[in-house]
């Protein structure tokens, strides 16, 4: 997240350029960043919290008295909204991979849930049929999905009569007046009638 930041590389420059040990530049990195993010970066979700209050507040505003000036403002809001959602869901993305690593495919009781939880999201209870019914029960909702790729993919007709379905039927080469006429060089006459 710290990445996306355009300050945060003037910041990790600072901390790493002076002629100092290792670790003086990673205690000196540490104090900036931990000051950089009270400051500059802040916590995402205040900072989402705060952006969808204003832009509540703007829209109500809006509706009452429109003016360029709030049009312009809640464009830019939602713009930041935009790339502080794009922040928020790196971060749920790399913190699942962070527990993931931690725990992994071990033995373990965080293993075990994920496993249970996938397999109830992949499970279907119940299902509405098309007259808002509910269907429950395994034999009926496969009989359900059944019958309803059954109509999809089947047709009332029985049969189809030949003689009265008579497809174009077009050639695949060319006789000698389409060549010529193919061949033959398009003069000015020709390119303003085609116009």
């Amino acid at each position: 997240m710290w990445l996306s930041h355009p300050t945060f590389q003037s910041i990790f420059r600072e901390a790493w350029s002076g002629p100092t040990g290792l670790s003086s530049a990673v205690a000196i990195f540490v104090d900036k960043v931990k000051i950089w993010n009270k400051n500059i970066f802040g916590n995402l979700f205040h900072r989402k919290k705060r952006l969808l209050a204003r832009l509540r507040g703007i829209q109500v505003a809006l509706s009452t008295h429109p003016n360029n000036f709030l049009v312009e403002l809640e464009r830019q809001l939602r713009s930041e909204f935009h790339d502080i959602s794009k922040i928020e869901e790196e971060f749920w993305a790399m913190k699942s991979r962070i527990t993931w690593l931690v725990e992994g495919d071990k033995n373990t009781s965080f293993y075990h849930t994920l496993a249970l939880v996938r397999r109830r999201r992949n499970r279907i209870s119940c299902l509405k049929d098309r007259v808002g019914n509910w269907i429950q029960g395994d034999r009926e909702i496969a009989e359900f999905i059944r019958n309803g790729y059954a109509e999809l993919f089947s047709s009332s007709h029985t049969y189809s009569i030949l003689s009265t379905w008579n497809p174009p039927c077009w050639h695949n080469y060319l006789n000698e007046e389409e060549i010529a006429k193919l061949s033959h060089p398009v003069s000015d006459e020709d390119i303003k009638t085609d116009l």
